[in-house]
């Protein structure tokens, strides 16, 4: 079933759909001509467009594959690791799905947040040659910058990928200090840095509430 919060979506969807992203709230309810700061309007677009293509059943099943692709990436990257390390992630990642079980905005912060960690294990999860950084960081950079500037319309939990940007960095730093062998050069360490401020960069332009998305929270 469809609780409120997934009505509410197809219903601001298809008001966006016909009048665009406006800035006051235009629906009868208490807040009705305040100043609506909609940063996830995004998601709300693509629920009505889901549920004109695929009805409202249709909407649960591409939602539960949204919830449960990014699992199987996150289990595909760790499976070197050993059963127990697959299991212990599905465990972590239940109680956090049951969050957003039903169809929300959220759900779209699941996957890009999956996809973020899976990026950066491609490619900062060992050190590169000596001979350059080569192309490999900056196609990330790349997709980074566009991870960010779509997850910034979809969901606020970007902060999220922002913050997980900044806790690697920061360990990553740590290891080098700490002398430990096989941790990445100190230009991945700050191409990484780089890569946190530049998503913070795209989700203060890429969205229409510009650097008022930060008033958002």
């Amino acid at each position: 079933g469809l609780r409120g919060d997934t009505y509410m979506d197809l219903f601001t969807g298809r008001f966006i759909a016909e009048h665009g992203v406006v800035s006051h709230d235009p629906f009868p309810t208490a807040a009705h001509g305040q100043e609506w700061l909609n940063q996830q309007w995004l998601s709300q677009l693509l629920f009505f467009w889901a549920g004109w293509a695929v009805g409202v059943t249709g909407i649960s099943i591409v939602y539960a594959l949204l919830l449960a692709i990014p699992l199987g990436l996150l289990l595909w990257a760790c499976r070197r690791k050993g059963p127990w390390m697959l299991v212990a992630i599905a465990a972590l990642y239940f109680p956090g799905m049951l969050a957003v079980i039903h169809p929300r905005a959220a759900g779209f912060t699941v996957m890009a947040f999956s996809l973020l960690v899976i990026l950066i294990l491609a490619v900062w999860r060992a050190p590169l040659s000596e001979g350059g950084l080569g192309a490999r960081p900056r196609v990330a950079l790349a997709v980074i910058a566009v991870l960010f500037a779509v997850w910034a319309n979809l969901h606020g939990g970007f902060v999220a990928g922002l913050l997980l940007i900044g806790l690697v960095s920061a360990g990553l730093a740590l290891d080098r200090f700490r002398g430990l062998t096989e941790v990445v050069t100190s230009h991945q360490v700050g191409l990484l840095a780089f890569a946190g401020v530049l998503g913070a960069v795209i989700a203060s332009l890429a969205t229409p509430l510009g650097g008022q998305i930060w008033e958002y929270f």
